[in-house]
């Protein structure tokens, strides 16, 4: 499997590297930029912190766009959900213990509590379930080398005839 092409500004990096990279963020300058300030919805929130967070290294890439917002919320959701599960783990542990209580039929006493076995702390899968989405929206956001390398590449394999930016790849060119 061939090495997905890298995203970069930086100067030390190949010139092949570099000019992808501009050349994406060239294509994407007639979108919109996503706003500073977090949606309404995760304001006073982790996730609202999360996206206070990420949107100066969005800036920087400057080829993540308004087009992009609702995929930055759902990211910013699920690290919400992260940090939330992994204080309950913290607090509960991984597992906890099953009890299986007898109760008198006739005076509805509680006769004994006998000890079933464990079962897992549901925030484990909740964990385990905001990892691979944060993991997935991260990579399609282009926040990780590999992400951003195939972004480029997937544009310059897209490369249209006439010169197109991106905003009439996503949504046609009225020209035609």
């Amino acid at each position: 499997m061939a090495r997905p092409p890298k995203l970069t500004t930086n100067s030390k990096d190949r010139k092949e590297q570099r000019e992808r990279t501009e050349n994406l963020i060239e294509n994407s300058k007639e979108l919109s930029d996503i706003t500073k300030t977090p949606p309404k919805e995760l304001r006073g929130t982790i996730a609202g912190y999360a996206w206070s967070r990420l949107m100066p290294e969005l800036e920087k890439m400057k080829f993540v766009k308004a087009p992009d917002k609702d995929i930055l919320v759902l990211l910013c959701m699920n690290i919400q959900l992260y940090r939330e599960a992994f204080e309950s783990i913290k607090e509960n542990g991984i597992q906890t213990k099953i009890f299986k209580t007898v109760v008198s039929p006739t005076t509805g006493e509680v006769l004994s509590k006998d000890f079933q076995g464990f079962k897992q702390n549901t925030a484990v899968q909740t964990l385990t379930n905001a990892t691979t989405k944060i993991e997935s929206l991260s990579n399609k956001l282009g926040l990780s080398p590999v992400a951003r390398a195939s972004i480029l590449e997937k544009v310059k394999s897209e490369e249209p005839t006439k010169k197109q930016s991106v905003k009439d790849l996503l949504f046609g060119d009225d020209e035609e």
